[in-house]
């Protein structure tokens, strides 16, 4: 399997010229917002994601475009970027593993759109639906977005980043684990290239963990 960054990213070739920083990852960085996404019985159905890239990703992406000077992307051009980069990432689960009292998360997703925020950073928005609804009271769901080779550094907006939306049960809460990288995996980040590959566990080391826990506090408390 290629890595996530060859497989993924390859629209990112254009940044090898130009960019701040030539050596060591990550080189692209998204800032995100993600919304847990309630049914109306309470169970956990999957999630929104929105992700704003860093300006020179954006700058060489609507390069990318052919625009004319001072032209700004159409919505079909928009659109077509979308669907185009969450058909890219679906082999890879979207870059969420989503794990639950039986392990891994099947998901599904859909309702891609794009834009260009006031700021002029690149925005993406799509959703993730898992296949079959989880109930967060009975265990509690787990979730971490990444790219597995740390080729692109993934964290969610600071203060409002994570989000609960629908009909969450009353008992639940959202809590952030944020990343802790050994000496060892931060120094082997720091010497790859733009074009190495590094293991596909050093961007997990990197990931914010969110775990979303809606059991009753009796039920925590007896761990």
């Amino acid at each position: 399997m290629k890595r996530i960054h060859l497989a993924i990213w390859a629209m990112l070739a254009a940044l090898a010229i130009g960019a701040p920083s030539a050596t060591a990852h990550p080189h692209v960085w998204i800032d995100m917002t993600v919304s847990s996404v309630f049914g109306d019985e309470g169970k956990l159905t999957g999630f929104t994601h929105v992700w704003a890239f860093d300006e020179f990703y954006t700058v060489f992406q609507l390069e990318g475009f052919e625009l004319s000077s001072g032209d700004k992307p159409s919505q079909e051009q928009l659109d077509k970027y979308a669907v185009e980069m969450t058909d890219s990432i679906a082999q890879f689960g979207y870059l969420m593993r989503i794990e639950g009292r039986d392990g891994r998360l099947d998901v599904d997703a859909g309702n891609q759109s794009a834009r260009v925020r006031p700021d002029q950073r690149l925005e993406l928005t799509f959703t993730v639906d898992l296949k079959q609804p989880v109930d967060a009271t009975d265990w509690p769901v787990r979730y971490s977005v990444y790219d597995p080779d740390y080729y692109i550094e993934m964290l969610h907006e600071k203060g409002t980043g994570v989000l609960m939306t629908g009909n969450p049960p009353a008992t639940c809460t959202m809590d952030v684990d944020r990343p802790s990288p050994t000496f060892e995996m931060i120094s082997l980040a720091a010497s790859l290239d733009r074009m190495d590959q590094g293991p596909d566990t050093l961007g997990a080391a990197f990931a914010e963990n969110v775990t979303i826990d809606c059991r009753p506090e009796e039920a925590r408390s007896a761990e």
